[in-house]
């Protein structure tokens, strides 16, 4: 059984003109208007493009010097240029959103390159050229007559986003709705992310156990450390007056050890044991679970998401500290926890 088409969202306007909305819907394309040379030959592995799309923005833009927002840019340029055919877009306008489904793949635009008298009115030369042909199906629907998901995804989650993803029920709701099964208002109920935390239970052995960890005193130590570890933070999360949540199963939630939410923003925390011999590999492995997470989870009512990485203790190594810290993570360990809540 074939997978389903995925769900993407595009803005198509330059703020705060917004001038690429009527273009795309016209001429049937979605646009992204970043000043960027063509696209095709990216490489197809994610860390070489993204490498690969940062030097390029680098050339381009050179007014732009922050390195997060660079890693961030070249994130959703790559997201972009991973839309295919079938896969359905959603391009926000100021009080509506245009749903449509693509009929091909990335394109550059390279006409009038030099005649900048042929472009449309207000484009700078080397903008709007990066497109993806659009048939849309709805080219003016309501926000109102969107579930609650997709509008926070759109007005709050990912407000300052050019190219996002949907994913679980939102995906499906916009996937219905192309399919013209859903035209008017999809509701849900407003709920709290994943479950009431789940305790821990020691007489089953921790399924997330390194399968390459063969000592067995090292193997008890480490699952015993990571339940302790997990049930502290846990207890944190309660002392701060606040609900610690567990994955829900089945869900799209991802497995994380706790997370917890404070107003619009979602904490999502892997608990991690560290010895003398393995705690280089045990931060190595956190870090790309929890940045994975926060990456994957998606719950009504949130605007961001923060991914948290528990230790057992200070990491003996002070780069990690920064390390974390430049890809958005919160590296903590016990005498840390309260910082969290502050």
């Amino acid at each position: 059984m074939s997978n389903p088409p995925n769900v993407w969202m595009v803005r198509g306007g330059r703020e705060p003109d917004r001038i690429f909305e009527d273009y795309a819907i016209e001429h049937g394309f979605t646009i992204i208007g970043w000043r960027l040379p063509d696209l095709i030959s990216i490489p197809i592995s994610e860390h070489k493009a993204r490498e690969e799309l940062k030097k390029l923005f680098r050339i381009e833009n050179p007014e732009e010097t922050n390195n997060h927002r660079l890693g961030r840019y070249a994130g959703e340029i790559y997201r972009f240029l991973q839309i295919r055919k079938d896969d359905v877009i959603v391009m926000p306008m100021k009080s509506e959103v245009a749903i449509g489904e693509a009929i091909g793949n990335y394109r550059y635009e390279d006409r009038y390159l030099n005649d900048s008298e042929k472009w449309p009115k207000g484009w700078h030369l080397h903008e709007g050229r990066h497109r993806i042909p659009v048939d849309w199906k709805l080219k003016s629907i309501s926000r109102k007559e969107l579930e609650e998901d997709i509008r926070l995804f759109i007005d709050k989650k990912y407000k300052r986003f050019t190219v996002a993803q949907f994913k679980g029920s939102s995906a499906q709701a916009l996937r219905q709705i192309v399919r013209g099964s859903a035209r008017s208002r999809i509701g849900r109920s407003q709920r709290q992310g994943g479950i009431p935390y789940r305790e821990t239970d020691r007489t089953k052995a921790n399924k997330k156990q390194s399968v390459w960890e063969i000592d067995p005193d090292r193997k008890d130590r480490g699952t015993a450390a990571h339940w302790d570890l997990q049930d502290e933070l846990k207890e944190a999360v309660r002392s701060a007056g606040l609900e610690p949540r567990s994955a829900e199963r089945p869900s799209p939630d991802p497995e994380f050890d706790v997370a917890w939410q404070q107003g619009d923003t979602a904490f999502v925390a892997e608990a991690k044991s560290l010895t003398e011999d393995n705690e280089v590999r045990q931060l190595r492995l956190g870090l790309g679970q929890v940045l994975n997470y926060a990456h994957l989870l998606d719950w009504p009512g949130v605007k961001t998401v923060q991914p948290v990485l528990a230790v057992e203790h200070r990491p003996a190594a002070e780069y990690w500290v920064d390390l974390c810290q430049e890809h958005g993570v919160v590296l903590t360990w016990p005498d840390q926890f309260g910082e969290l809540f502050d």
